[in-house]
């Protein structure tokens, strides 16, 4: 159920160490997080439960390992329901634009049934036009599309690698499904990109008569068609008809929200992806192999604090708001993107200027957690 106001929610901490005990690895503590959320109760036999995860982008390597992911199927699996790894295309242009290119990465990745027990479903289909349309009530958004497999669902569970983020300054539980579960031409307007049409262009022009803003024009028959961006919206419908690629954010103009709007646009389809299971959906948060960069690019630099092991909660604010209190309590690694090493200081900020407590704050205020929070050591 979405949070009333001030509530302090409960979040389970499972830390990384083990010494020399093999119950305590961290395998073993993923299924007493878990049980200790109480989901295999809210599970229905049959119940159909998306895995919501990242496998990484093709050149990094510190995404979220596949056995922690098998490990939460396997917990579905004892609850008698059917789960499926799932996540959507990116609005960009690189290995998993498409369902086909998402796949060969999920499997180069390892997330694939000999690994995981559990098919990988791209959950807004074949090229990011595969999305259910739903009502919220949002300052920014009054409807938002969602991947249908998400929506489908019956339950979810949101495994989120906890890592900096350029633009929203961190990644965990709100990002991986207010960005994560939205169609490819959604992400493209939560983050108020503007289309660049490349050299990949064959003029074939669906992108001109797709355009409701018709921002999409051409000098003559002869030319590549090329985009004004004063009129440009940001809706991603040109990337969505263009079946050769050619169509990428251009990032060189930046984007016509602030990183404050961009976050609060994530947290409104966070709302839209949980809509008709909020007492069906928990998240964990692994606070491993914490980088300064979002999985999404093309390679992974080093972490900036220790591994701190695994939260988990029914409350996504919350569940973000302790990860990111309890890295900032440690100390920095030095020789890393970090700057701010001393314990206590702000090391998400520090690294890229960003006040990421826009996403906290907003999710509080839209009645999806709380910021307040006990901890709970599994």
């Amino acid at each position: 159920m979405f949070f009333e106001e001030m509530m302090v929610s409960t979040v389970f901490y499972a830390t990384a160490d083990a010494h020399e005990v093999k119950e305590n690895n961290l395998i073993n503590k993923v299924e007493r997080l878990y049980d200790s959320l109480g989901f295999g109760e809210a599970i229905r036999k049959r119940d159909l439960v998306a895995v919501k995860t990242h496998i990484g982008e093709r050149g990094s390597h510190r995404f979220l390992r596949p056995l922690y992911i098998a490990a939460l199927v396997e917990c579905v699996r004892k609850s008698e329901g059917r789960p499926f790894v799932t996540d959507t295309n990116t609005y960009y242009v690189d290995h998993r634009h498409n369902a086909y290119e998402h796949h060969m990465s999920a499997q180069r990745h390892g997330f694939y049934p000999p690994v995981i027990n559990a098919p990988f479903i791209v959950a807004d289909g074949l090229v990011g036009a595969d999305h259910v349309q739903i009502k919220i009530n949002g300052e920014h958004y009054k409807e938002v599309k969602i991947g249908s497999a998400i929506h489908q669902a019956n339950a979810m569970i949101v495994a989120s690698h906890f890592k900096g983020h350029v633009v929203t300054g961190f990644g965990g539980a709100l990002k991986n499904i207010g960005v994560g579960c939205a169609s490819r031409d959604s992400k493209i307007g939560i983050h108020g990109a503007i289309a660049l049409i490349s050299d990949r262009c064959t003029n074939c022009g669906k992108c001109i008569t797709t355009c409701p803003a018709k921002a999409i024009q051409r000098e003559n028959l002869n030319n590549n068609p090329v985009v004004d961006t004063d009129i440009c919206q940001s809706c991603g419908a040109c990337s969505l008809v263009c079946t050769f690629d050619a169509i990428d954010p251009d990032w060189d103009l930046g984007c016509i929200y602030t990183k404050e709007e961009v976050q609060e646009r994530m947290v409104e389809h966070a709302i839209a992806a949980v809509k008709g299971k909020e007492d069906k959906t928990i998240y964990f948060n692994f606070l491993l192999d914490i980088t300064p960069d979002c999985d999404c690019e093309p390679w992974s630099d080093v972490p900036i604090v220790k591994d701190l092991g695994i939260m988990a909660s029914i409350d996504p604010v919350a569940l973000d708001q302790a990860s990111i209190d309890i890295v900032n309590q440690q100390q920095g690694i030095s020789g890393t993107m970090l700057e701010q090493l001393e314990p206590g200081g702000d090391k998400f900020r520090s690294m890229n200027g960003v006040d990421w407590s826009a996403q906290l704050k907003y999710g509080e205020k839209m009645g999806l957690g709380s910021r307040k929070y006990k901890i709970i050591k599994v």
